[in-house]
């Protein structure tokens, strides 16, 4: 019996730090500036669409492809993400982010569960989407979006956002934000496939 206590105990040192990396702690402050960046992008995003309700998926969407900084396609030369800023964002697509509303916007919109959003519009892409405007008779489709990385100053983040519409219709793209004097700005933009 003495000889399983050490075992287990180190058994328990080994396992914790494992179990720490597989969902990362979120801070207040983290929590917060997502939100402030996600509330900088939606609007811009958002603008060709007022007078109706925005919907956004909940929860957050993983970014899982494999990126580097090589195959960023930036619209403008700079700035263009850190290292640092990447590497964030790649370990933070690793999980999801229940979103509640902490969202900063000046007009309506409405958290949605994805997957009955998903379930409203069916799985061909161009269907008529009845049942999901009969939920959300205001709307005119749906937004995603992806945890944020930020670099180490939290004064650069990168999010990957998706506006989807009836038929093919959508829009995606990474943000490129800096923030200055506490207000997260859009800087550039990369990738974006419309459709």
């Amino acid at each position: 019996m003495k000889t399983k206590l050490p075992i287990i105990a180190l058994f328990g040192l080994l396992v914790t730090p494992v179990c720490s990396r597989a969902q990362l702690p979120e801070s207040e402050v983290r929590q917060r500036e997502e939100y402030a960046v996600y509330s900088a992008i939606i609007p811009e995003a958002y603008h060709e669409y007022e007078g109706g309700i925005m919907v956004i998926a909940n929860p957050t969407r993983r970014y899982t492809p494999k990126i580097s900084q090589k195959d960023f396609y930036f619209r403008y030369p700079s700035p263009v993400v850190s290292k640092e800023t990447l590497d964030d964002f790649l370990q933070r697509n690793k999980t999801n982010r229940w979103l509640t509303r902490k969202f900063q916007l000046d007009f309506a919109y409405i958290i949605a569960d994805g997957a009955e959003i998903h379930r409203l519009i069916g799985t061909n892409p161009l269907s008529e989407w009845k049942d999901f405007f009969k939920q959300y008779p205001a709307s005119h489709g749906f937004f995603n979006l992806s945890r944020v990385g930020f670099n180490e100053s939290m004064d650069q983040a990168l999010v990957y956002s998706g506006w989807s519409c009836q038929g093919l219709c959508g829009q995606w793209e990474f943000t490129l934000l800096a923030r200055k004097d506490g207000v997260w700005t859009v800087v550039n933009t990369a990738n974006r496939v419309v459709s």
